[in-house]
């Protein structure tokens, strides 16, 4: 009994304080794609280091000088790590924004908003997100790179790591803020509901949860992301090999991107593989290579 007081407590408390909620939820979820941006970057610093930390790119904005970050080159500039801290940076971006896009918009957001305008809205925002964060991650990890604490980071594993997470994390809290004001404003927008609709789709959802339902999956769909996810990630390795034996640093760039859209897609394939909850009810009875056939929810 008391444990569904505590429960109604909570449900009134989120209520009441519904855009606190919302700050705090989308906090724990940027929390989640945040330390997963992370991990991927660490780990493609980690295996591109050897091969790619001393090839320099300069195209565009992106420029990152080759060699150890934080040292001094002859030529006076600062190192960035080159490609390596490049094609690391642009698919942790990628992956970690487009996974809190997704888990937000069902969670934090609940939007029902146009999937197709979010999604390009969202691509968008993550091209204005690696422009800005580019351009201010560049200072940022020059300007942590001259501190005193890491003048002899060669060789010390954990200045090094500090060293190159330090200006992503500055970044990164720049982006938490950026993100969330656009997807609360623009991309995943609420529509203003009155107080009894709000309350009616409240019913609805509650009596379609309670029904019996059955986990459906769309193979045909699943298979599609996969077959996307493989070839994206065979141009993308393409498009990194090429551009790193030719020196052309707008194809190694593009390789990169794609890469990281190439990861989402796997990330889709999985989602999809896992199913979605249907009530038995709104299932048709076929069932072939394309999954139960969805009724038209009656109106």
């Amino acid at each position: 009994m008391s444990e569904v007081k505590k429960q109604s407590a909570f449900k009134v408390w989120t209520e009441k304080h519904a855009d606190l909620w919302q700050i705090i939820k989308f906090t724990l979820v940027s929390m989640i794609a945040g330390t997963s941006e992370m991990v991927l970057y660490n780990v493609f610093l980690w295996i591109l280091r050897g091969p790619l930390m001393n090839i320099s790119v300069d195209w565009f904005i992106f420029h990152y000088p080759g060699g150890a970050e934080g040292t001094v080159l002859a030529d006076g500039t600062i190192a960035r790590g080159g490609a390596c801290v490049l094609v690391a940076y642009l698919v942790s971006t990628i992956v970690g924004n487009f996974v809190s896009f997704v888990v937000n918009r069902k969670t934090t957001f609940k939007s029902v908003a146009n999937v197709k305008f979010s999604i390009i809205a969202t691509m968008v925002m993550i091209v204005f997100i690696i422009f800005y964060s580019t351009v201010l991650g560049g200072l940022a990890n020059s300007w942590v790179g001259t501190w005193k604490i890491f003048e002899n980071a060669d060789g010390n594993f954990l200045l090094t790591f500090l060293m190159q997470n330090i200006g992503k994390f500055m970044i990164t809290m720049i982006t938490f803020v950026f993100v969330f004001v656009m997807n609360k404003f623009v991309i995943l927008r609420e529509e203003k509901k009155t107080k009894e609709q709000k309350e009616a789709e409240k019913r609805e959802a509650e009596e379609r949860a309670a029904r019996p339902s059955k986990v459906v999956v769309n193979k045909a769909l699943a298979n599609k992301f996969l077959i996307l996810m493989i070839v994206l990630i065979v141009l993308a390795v393409a498009g990194i090999v090429i551009g790193l034996t030719t020196s052309i640093n707008a194809v190694l760039i593009i390789g990169s991107v794609l890469f990281g859209v190439g990861y989402i897609m796997l990330i889709a394939f999985v989602i999809e593989s896992i199913g979605t909850k249907v009530p038995v009810e709104e299932l048709g009875e076929y069932e072939g290579k394309e999954g139960y056939i969805i009724k038209e929810p009656k109106k």
